[in-house]
């Protein structure tokens, strides 16, 4: 199942200090430092700019149970084995593990220190062949592996990490990582809606935890979907046995061809089987342990020996330069053959004839880390994939090189050096091959999943913010109080929803304030609600190319990928929404999710709560106008048999249960939203920490919501209000003057 989830959640924080163990003990091991201008230096030597991107330095372990970190039982009996990994200074941390075998009913867990990166539960059904187990990269340099062994498991799991990767460069950090002048000439796929489906078969890989790469998913004559992964040996350092240490990331793309936008990284794979390799081509074929599952939406690349390319013009490149998005570059001139030019120590031993060449591209270029990218014909059959170059917006001499699909196919009779025995499983390997070409797969054709969404081509995505005097954003935390927002979708057949993208402009990870998903049956405004979850975003903020730690949990400019633990049946008709939390303490903590903006007031398909009724944003009562939210469901044909009897007391929902209050000491005043059940006259006090009423007043019944209170920033820092309405109804709330 590769790094395919399986629900659950790691122990509470501080879960060993009420064990059994009832103990604090430092379980964390810290990593020797290394000279990182020292190893950006090493990369970037003369021969180190063609072949994958090195982002992280590697160390050799041997943690496990029995010789680091701490063990300890539960209450009900669980055994838990807890270590953490410290590396001072890394962007992000992966690991090796070396045994994965566990017994049923055992879950691993991988988080950063604040939770804002939870990985897991991983279980035996991740379990790759040889035992061997790499894990996308946690965000910052501090790692938590929570091991939860079930009291009766049949027998003691086996589990050992062997290797930890620092990432000193910054994985998925937020905007551009390129500092050279080059970055404008290398445009993201998303602008080129033609390369949409083929685009769907690029991936970007992480190799050996410290590696870039690019690989395509390819199909085979048998059309069985089975998930063949296509790049560059010397990715793989030449190395068969890495195979099963790499991870795919598909669908790392920025949407909408909006540059702000950091594509989503949930949909990662770890774990292949090298299926062949020949170093003198440099190609290398995996078979991934799992077929991506339906919400990934795959596409198994079409391939073709054809050797004319002049009427095959003109070609195509896509591919992840600097492990950046999905970006693409075309050639419209020539593409010839020619004899691999570099003889580096990282491609040494590739032989002559083996390589098309791409001598100056029309748009675009390669980059280190666009290694083993396709590289496509006009029908988008793929010819060959990446091995190096030097590529660039200038001048340059040699241009690129990829090998050549028809050398990779049976130059070498040995099944474990060719393509031809893997991807024309319906030839015996005895006979010559008649296929000479094969249209690409969609490996769910039958019921594909599609990602939809209620944005128009013209409309641009931003932010409304209320004018002053009021705050924040028309589609997040307000001085209106605004808490449930939702849009509305229809499609022409009865489909089950399987995810959900989020595109958010800002928000805070904060365990204390969580954004709820909701999915609501159809009609005039949201019905009964089907299903939940709490989105979990993982962000870091990235400013001229230095990293922040302060700002670790926080996000923006970024779209989240929700899955729901299982499809939910919605029918034809249905809206998606999301409850914030209030009342908010810092500007850190607000949260708004990205509309559209609209000249006109038509179109409008967005919808906002108002004292637990639901209105169209053309009926907002300060700012009506027509939008849609910045929400694209992924969904499919529903082939859901059981009925649907979800049923929610929404007791998550503040405004159904007590009055928010929010303090802005900038604007100096207090903002209370009363909900329906405290309607009438409510009376409010305001104490210091002595218990010294310092300022009451008498809230009136009113058609709005919202009050708010005349209270200028002092010097004091803690306060206590008392708010109680007609029915003796009491709520108390304290907050801090952060001024």
């Amino acid at each position: 199942m590769a790094q395919i989830p399986h629900g659950g959640f790691p122990l509470a924080q501080g879960a060993e200090a009420s064990s059994r163990l009832r103990a604090a003990i430092d379980y964390f091991v810290e990593m020797p430092s290394f000279d990182v201008d020292s190893a950006l230096l090493i990369d970037n030597l003369p021969g180190n700019r063609v072949g994958g991107l090195t982002f992280a330095h590697k160390f050799f372990t041997d943690l496990a149970p029995e010789n680091s970190g701490i063990n300890f039982q539960t209450d009900d009996g669980t055994k838990v084995w807890k270590v953490g990994i410290r590396s001072n200074g890394a962007y992000s941390l992966n690991i090796l593990f070396s045994d994965f075998d566990l017994p049923d009913g055992a879950k691993v867990f991988l988080y950063n220190s604040d939770r804002s990166t939870i990985l897991g539960s991983f279980t035996n059904q991740n379990r790759p062949e040889g035992g061997e187990f790499s894990v996308s990269p946690v965000d910052g340099d501090e790692l938590t592996i929570e091991y939860q062994e079930p009291a009766n498991a049949t027998f003691t799991g086996k589990i050992r990490i062997s290797e930890v990767n620092h990432d000193y460069r910054g994985l998925f950090r937020a905007g551009t990582r390129f500092n050279q002048t080059n970055l404008p000439c290398i445009p993201d796929l998303s602008c080129e809606s033609e390369l949409e489906t083929i685009g769907r078969s690029v991936c970007m890989l992480i190799i050996n935890g410290t590696v870039y790469c690019t690989g395509t998913l390819v199909n085979n004559t048998a059309k069985d979907g089975k998930p063949y992964l296509l790049t560059a040996s010397h990715c793989l350092s030449n190395n068969a046995s890495l195979g099963s240490r790499i991870v795919a990331f598909m669908n790392y793309e920025s949407p909408r061809c909006d540059k702000r936008i950091r594509g989503s990284e949930e949909f990662s794979l770890s774990g292949s089987i090298t299926r062949s390799l020949s170093n003198e081509v440099d190609f290398a074929l995996l078979e991934l342990t799992e077929t991506p599952p339906a919400d990934y939406r795959p596409y198994l690349a079409g391939w073709t020996r054809d050797t004319i390319t002049s009427n095959a013009l003109p070609f195509t490149g896509i591919h992840h330069p600097y492990g950046e998005v999905k970006k693409y570059c075309i050639e419209r001139d020539s593409v010839t053959k020619m004899d691999w030019q570099d003889d580096s120590s990282t491609h040494s031993g590739i032989g002559k004839g083996n390589h098309w060449n791409v001598h100056k591209w029309n748009t675009g270029h390669t980059w280190s880390g666009s290694s083993g990218s396709p590289l496509l014909d006009k029908n988008n059959k793929l010819r060959g994939c990446l091995s190096g170059g030097d590529s660039n917006c200038g001048e340059y001499a040699n241009g690129d090189f990829f090998f050549r699909f028809d050398k990779a196919w049976d130059e070498f009779p040995d099944v474990n050096k060719q393509l031809k025995h893997w991807l024309d499983p319906l030839t015996p390997d005895t006979l010559p091959s008649n296929t000479r070409l094969l249209d690409g797969l969609d490996p769910y054709s039958d019921n594909p999943a599609r990602r939809i969404s209620n944005l128009m081509p013209a409309d641009s995505m931003g932010n409304t913010a209320l004018a002053s005097p009021r705050w924040g954003s028309l589609f997040g935390h307000n001085s209106l109080g605004t808490t449930d927002f939702s849009e509305h979708f229809s499609v022409s057949d009865s489909s089950m929803i399987e995810g959900v993208y989020i595109v958010a402009g800002k928000g805070q990870n904060n365990s204390n304030l969580p954004i709820t998903v909701r999915v609501y049956k159809g009609g005039p405004k949201p019905g009964k609600i089907l299903g939940k979850a709490i989105l979990n975003p993982n962000y870091l903020e990235y400013e001229n190319g230095s990293f922040t730690e302060k700002t670790k949990s926080y996000f923006s400019n970024r779209e989240n990928y929700l899955r729901f633990d299982a499809p939910i049946s919605v029918g034809t008709d249905f809206y998606v929404g999301y409850e914030i939390k209030y009342p908010i303490s810092s500007a850190n903590d607000t949260f708004y999710v990205y509309s559209a903006i609209r000249e006109n007031k038509v179109g409008n398909t967005a919808f906002f709560k108002n004292r637990g009724y639901w209105y169209p944003y053309t009926s907002h009562p300060v700012k009506p106008l027509a939008t849609s939210l910045w929400m694209e469901p992924v969904i499919a044909r529903d082939t859901i048999t059981t009925p649907n009897t979800y049923q929610e007391e929404d007791q998550d929902s503040l405004v159904n249960e007590r009055p928010i209050v929010a303090y802005s000491p900038d604007e100096g005043l207090i903002h209370i939203f009363l909900p329906e059940q405290w309607a009438g006259t409510t009376t409010v006090e305001i104490f210091d920490i002595a218990g010294r009423k310092i300022k009451e007043a008498v809230l009136q019944p009113s058609s709005s919501s919202t009050s708010t209170i005349a209270f200028p920033a002092t010097r004091e820092r803690f306060f206590i209000i008392r708010l109680r309405n007609e029915k003796q109804n009491y709520v108390i709330k304290t907050f801090l003057n952060k001024d």
